[in-house]
């Protein structure tokens, strides 16, 4: 079970612009449409052609009898939801994972001997998906796991059904100071491909590197520009754009505005869904707003992130529940999915 602390940031420029945010619980049924997948945390999303988005799972409790008993619920490291339709009230949504020979549920991204997978930033560019995926060991104490490198892959063939993908996995990123590159956001910006990524152990501070789209999409990830304090260089020190973050959160550029917006938690457990914006992926960015803190109940708050595609709401944001023992979280396992956020901007002049 992935557990990925956030913190406080704080920024340069003035506070964000949104005004407040409110649960979204009719959107949390998109989550309700299977009988083998039970639940999972993650959750990155990224938009499809013919109006379908896809969802990117990290490890996900499934039901593989649909015997609806404990003691039969099974953990993979991966999975994806394919949506069918923008508007996630009113969409259809496809669980996917993969399976071991002896069709047990495995995970969709295959396990390796040594690691497993979860999925971290996508983007979407013409008919190709660049996926980059977060190797990660278990050990004892802490959190139960550590990094151990990022992984992209490359995808094609996304007008047909996920089983029929095609995915190439690339060289894992050789990056400096364990910076878990592609962890968080991907974002596009005037021809370059942009990655967020924090430093570990800690998830703190975050780094940013770019790459020219075109290469990037072609898999040649290996010398990657690093926004240093000369700029942005294939050499030096790379500086941290956000001090203090997280392991995940979104980027998106918000056209009406005008701005580059991030949505993430702030913290772990008892938490708030917070907001920044900035003129540019590397920033300045603003001070925090606080839009929510969800209710808890004594589950635990984090992963938060934005989907900008999805209708139905000004700006749709989720974030992940979890519960603080694997005792607790088998006693309602349903509660071990994301929730839905509508978030509400101030009217434009």
């Amino acid at each position: 079970m992935r557990v990925l602390l956030f913190s406080l940031l704080f920024g340069l420029t003035a506070p964000a612009c949104a005004q407040s945010a409110r649960p979204w619980p009719e959107a949390d049924r998109l989550f309700d449409r299977g009988k083998t997948w039970i639940g999972a945390d993650g959750a990155y999303s990224v938009p499809l052609p013919g109006e379908r988005v896809l969802w990117l799972f990290g490890d996900t409790l499934v039901d593989p009898g649909h015997r609806g008993r404990l003691d039969h619920t099974r953990m993979v490291s991966n999975s994806l939801g394919l949506q069918s339709g923008l508007d996630p009230v009113r969409a259809q949504m496809r669980f996917v994972f993969g399976r071991k020979r002896d069709g047990s549920p495995a995970a969709w991204f295959p396990d390796a001997r040594s690691y497993r997978l979860w999925p971290g930033g996508a983007i979407v560019v013409g008919d190709r998906m660049l996926l980059f995926l977060v190797r990660v060991v278990s050990q004892k104490g802490g959190l139960g796991f550590r990094v151990r490198g990022i992984e992209p892959a490359l995808v094609d063939g996304l007008d047909l059904e996920p089983e029929k993908w095609r995915v190439t996995r690339l060289p894992a990123l050789d990056v400096p100071m364990h910076v878990t590159l592609g962890s968080a956001g991907l974002v596009r910006d005037r021809g370059y491909l942009y990655a967020y990524g924090a430093r570990e152990p800690g998830g703190a501070p975050v780094y940013l590197a770019r790459w020219v789209e075109a290469e990037a999409m072609s898999g040649r990830l290996d010398r990657p520009q690093w926004w240093t304090a000369q700029g942005w260089s294939p050499q030096g020190q790379p500086l941290a754009v956000l001090p203090d973050a997280g392991t995940e959160f979104t980027v998106h550029f918000d056209a009406a505005r005008g701005k580059f917006l991030q949505v993430q938690t702030r913290g772990f457990g008892a938490t708030d869904l917070i907001l920044r914006e900035a003129p540019a992926p590397e920033g300045p960015w603003s001070e925090p707003v606080v839009l929510l803190r969800p209710p808890t109940d004594d589950w635990w708050i984090y992963q938060g992130k934005a989907h900008p595609w999805l209708a139905g709401a000004p700006l749709a944001a989720t974030y992940s529940t979890t519960a603080p023992n694997l005792k607790k979280l088998l006693s309602d396992p349903a509660r071990y999915r994301p929730h839905f956020v509508r978030i509400d901007f101030p009217a434009q002049p």
